[in-house]
């Protein structure tokens, strides 16, 4: 049974009421100090201090260059939409740094996402016939094919595509001509010089020659169930959009490859002429939001100049 308290009952609930109060204050003054801290390591930059080096040998590249890539980089943060990335010269002058905001192991691993050189091509598939031909013939003797196709590995499974290299085939006459000791101004060294002009403007498009891109969604409904597809919107510059109409306008019914970095990233079928844009979708289930935007983020920039590799020391 409850009885009444005393005075001296109170003053001693009441120490320990202000106790309790003290506590409570030095807990939230503790938590509210580590969210600070938190936040603080949160706001400061994760620092990649980076040199360049060469696509080809690994060899060192100029600072320039190097300062270049780390500038192609932050614009292609920019447009995927990856922000706080920032790029900047070290405190000694060697080397490059890119600051990446916040400082998460994610947010770093998107950003290294959008290292790759990044070189894009558009290249026509050879004829089924042609393409089982050199295959069989790379099997039996490991020939390989005329300077006019090349192999291109699929990013995902193991069959290569043999995919149209015109620009080749014209670069090996001016080649044959050299070794023969033809002269600069001969008539046949100048027609063939003026070929791989040709081949180069009419039938070679790279991400060099692309002026915008932007991502696409749509959705779509098989039976009862809603699809949603991603897709990658490009559009070439003015210079080059008549002839990629022309190039894909004599290739319609043949397939045409995306090519990322030697690799086969889409292989779909020419419909109809492409007035100087396209869309790509990715086979399968299709691109994903992030990966729709580092494929329009690459073949907006353009190549990198060279690679991106951690400073020595760093």
């Amino acid at each position: 049974m409850m009885g009444a308290s005393s005075d001296g009952d109170k003053e001693g609930v009441g120490r320990l009421g202000g106790m309790k109060l003290r506590r409570l204050g030095t807990a939230l003054a503790l938590t509210a100090f580590l969210a600070a801290v938190v936040s603080a390591a949160d706001d400061a930059p994760r620092v990649l201090t980076l040199r360049g080096a060469s696509l080809d040998s690994g060899g060192p590249v100029s600072l320039d260059a190097a300062k270049a890539a780390a500038a192609l980089v932050v614009k292609r943060c920019a447009h995927a939409g990856i922000e706080g990335v920032t790029s900047a010269d070290s405190a000694d002058g060697s080397a490059v740094e890119i600051r990446i905001v916040p400082a998460t192991d994610a947010h770093e691993a998107e950003v290294r996402s959008l290292f790759r050189r990044g070189f894009v091509e558009f290249r026509i598939r050879a004829p089924t016939s042609v393409e089982d031909e050199w295959r069989d013939r790379r099997l039996q003797a490991g020939a390989e094919p005329p300077p006019q196709y090349a192999w291109r590995v699929p990013e995902e499974g193991s069959l290569q595509f043999l995919v149209e290299t015109p620009e080749r085939a014209a670069a090996a006459k001016v080649a044959a001509l050299v070794k023969k000791g033809a002269a600069q101004d001969s008539a046949e060294m100048t027609t063939a010089l003026a070929d791989v002009e040709t081949a180069r403007r009419d039938s070679v498009f790279t991400n060099e020659r692309i002026g915008a891109t932007s991502v696409s969604r749509s959705m779509s409904t098989v039976g009862a169930q809603f699809l949603r597809h991603v897709a990658v919107r490009f559009e070439f510059k003015d210079e080059a959009k008549a002839a990629f109409e022309k190039f894909t306008a004599a290739n319609v019914g043949r397939d045409l490859c995306v090519v990322v970095d030697g690799k086969v990233t889409v292989c779909a079928t020419i419909q109809a002429a492409m007035p100087g844009n396209g869309q790509l979708r990715a086979s399968g289930s299709g691109y994903t939001e992030e990966q729709a935007q580092g494929m329009a983020a690459i073949l907006e920039s353009g190549p990198l100049p060279c690679a991106l590799v951690p400073a020595k020391g760093k």
